[in-house]
Protein backbone atom coordinates (compact mmCIF):
# COMPACT_ATOMS: atom_id res chain seq x y z
CA UNK A 1 0.00 0.00 0.00
CA UNK A 2 1.63 3.45 -0.79
CA UNK A 3 1.57 6.11 1.31
CA UNK A 4 0.44 8.97 0.57
CA UNK A 5 2.77 12.20 0.18
CA UNK A 6 1.60 15.03 1.53
CA UNK A 7 3.03 18.43 2.37
CA UNK A 8 1.78 20.86 5.16
CA UNK A 9 3.10 24.83 4.06
CA UNK A 10 2.59 26.55 7.53
CA UNK A 11 4.41 28.44 10.00
CA UNK A 12 3.14 27.05 12.93
CA UNK A 13 2.68 23.73 12.03
CA UNK A 14 2.68 22.33 15.12
CA UNK A 15 -1.23 23.45 15.51
CA UNK A 16 -2.05 21.60 12.42
CA UNK A 17 -0.11 18.36 11.72
CA UNK A 18 -1.80 16.06 14.54
CA UNK A 19 -4.85 16.34 12.38
CA UNK A 20 -3.56 15.99 8.90
CA UNK A 21 -0.91 12.65 9.96
CA UNK A 22 2.64 13.15 9.32
CA UNK A 23 3.14 15.52 6.33
CA UNK A 24 6.14 16.36 4.89
CA UNK A 25 6.47 20.08 6.41
CA UNK A 26 7.48 23.90 5.46
CA UNK A 27 7.68 26.71 7.80
CA UNK A 28 8.08 29.36 4.50
CA UNK A 29 7.68 30.22 1.52
CA UNK A 30 11.23 29.51 0.17
CA UNK A 31 10.93 26.14 1.30
CA UNK A 32 7.69 25.72 -0.03
CA UNK A 33 8.93 26.42 -3.49
CA UNK A 34 11.36 24.16 -3.12
CA UNK A 35 9.25 21.22 -1.38
CA UNK A 36 6.64 22.16 -4.77
CA UNK A 37 9.51 21.84 -7.11
CA UNK A 38 10.25 18.00 -6.20
CA UNK A 39 6.71 17.56 -7.30
CA UNK A 40 4.62 13.83 -6.43
CA UNK A 41 2.52 15.65 -3.82
CA UNK A 42 -0.83 13.85 -3.03
CA UNK A 43 -1.87 16.71 -1.15
CA UNK A 44 -0.78 19.99 -0.35
CA UNK A 45 -2.33 22.09 2.69
CA UNK A 46 -0.96 25.50 2.69
CA UNK A 47 -1.65 28.35 5.36
CA UNK A 48 -2.57 31.41 3.69
CA UNK A 49 -0.90 33.39 6.19
CA UNK A 50 2.57 32.14 6.25
CA UNK A 51 3.57 35.61 8.12
CA UNK A 52 5.79 38.62 7.73
CA UNK A 53 8.41 38.77 4.55
CA UNK A 54 7.02 35.27 3.34
CA UNK A 55 4.54 35.09 0.27
CA UNK A 56 0.83 34.48 0.76
CA UNK A 57 -1.09 31.19 -0.23
CA UNK A 58 -2.50 32.68 -3.71
CA UNK A 59 1.44 33.80 -4.73
CA UNK A 60 2.56 30.55 -3.66
CA UNK A 61 -0.55 28.66 -6.10
CA UNK A 62 0.21 31.33 -8.96
CA UNK A 63 3.84 30.05 -8.77
CA UNK A 64 2.98 26.79 -8.87
CA UNK A 65 0.48 27.16 -11.76
CA UNK A 66 2.78 29.67 -14.08
CA UNK A 67 6.09 27.68 -13.32
CA UNK A 68 5.50 24.48 -12.29
CA UNK A 69 5.48 21.73 -15.02
CA UNK A 70 1.88 20.46 -15.00
CA UNK A 71 3.10 17.05 -14.21
CA UNK A 72 4.69 18.46 -10.61
CA UNK A 73 1.59 19.68 -9.77
CA UNK A 74 -0.15 17.44 -6.17
CA UNK A 75 -3.32 16.45 -6.64
CA UNK A 76 -5.30 18.45 -4.25
CA UNK A 77 -4.08 21.69 -3.03
CA UNK A 78 -6.27 23.22 -0.15
CA UNK A 79 -5.52 26.58 1.15
CA UNK A 80 -6.58 27.51 4.90
CA UNK A 81 -6.28 30.27 7.05
CA UNK A 82 -6.12 29.85 10.57
CA UNK A 83 -6.04 33.86 10.97
CA UNK A 84 -9.62 35.27 10.54
CA UNK A 85 -8.52 38.29 9.19
CA UNK A 86 -6.79 36.69 6.37
CA UNK A 87 -8.73 36.22 2.97
CA UNK A 88 -7.91 33.65 -0.01
CA UNK A 89 -7.62 35.61 -3.03
CA UNK A 90 -7.79 34.15 -6.54
CA UNK A 91 -4.51 33.61 -8.35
Amino acid sequence: MKLARNLLIDDESEQWAPGLGHPTVAQTSDEAFQKLSEGNWDTVYLDNDLGPGQKEGWEILNWMMRDLPEEKWPLKFVIFSANNQARPRMA
